[in-house]
């Protein structure tokens, strides 16, 4: 099948840029595209081993965790000895049997995508495209910006500069990929 990797290396190619003189900018954007995303999703997306939450004057049936799926059930430290709760791992909530009521709950666990899947990813690089265009026209004149020519006597060129050169006017979370990522948002408890 057709995988794809969330990578500087990925970039690179997707933009045809062979040496290194560029990584750290495509690097910057890469985390733009994925902090925009994240921001947008309320979550994390990448497999860590040990994420850790502290969740402070908590109360209610269930927490919701920001980086999911889980891989595991969840490690609690808290001012219980037994927390009794079932987790949904895909969704990274867990629903805790007869409620909790904790000043200060810390929540360790291992969770996010190992692969993305590949809708997900689609729409990583998509935005990924949207912050490189912007990145790389800032202060430019947009593609298509020209507004008039005129070639009587010496001539002229005329830009509309409308949208201020900075990719597209929605900016790099295109209504496809809004589509896409609407499906991973964070589901609250």
């Amino acid at each position: 099948g057709f995988i794809m990797t969330w990578d500087l290396t990925t970039a690179k190619t997707r933009l045809n840029i062979t040496g290194a003189t560029q990584d750290v900018e495509i690097q910057a954007a890469l985390d733009a595209a994925l902090s925009l995303i994240e921001s947008y999703c309320d979550r994390r997306f990448m497999h860590t081993p040990a994420q850790v939450e502290t969740f402070v004057h908590e109360s209610g049936p269930s927490v919701s965790l920001i980086r999911y799926p889980l891989d595991a059930d969840p490690v609690f430290t808290g001012g219980a000895t037994n927390y009794k709760f079932h987790a949904d791992w895909e969704n990274g909530v867990v629903h805790f049997d007869g409620g909790l009521a904790e000043h200060k709950l810390k929540v360790t666990y291992s969770g996010g995508y190992v692969t993305l899947p590949a809708d997900l990813e689609f729409a990583l690089w998509i935005v990924f495209d949207g912050v490189w265009a912007s990145m790389s026209n800032a202060g430019a004149v947009s593609v298509g910006g020209v507004d008039k020519i005129s070639l009587v006597g010496v001539g002229s060129i005329s830009y509309d500069t409308s949208n201020g050169g900075g990719g597209s006017v929605g900016g790099p979370i295109t209504d496809y990929a809004r589509d896409v990522l609407d499906t991973y948002r964070r589901t609250w408890a």
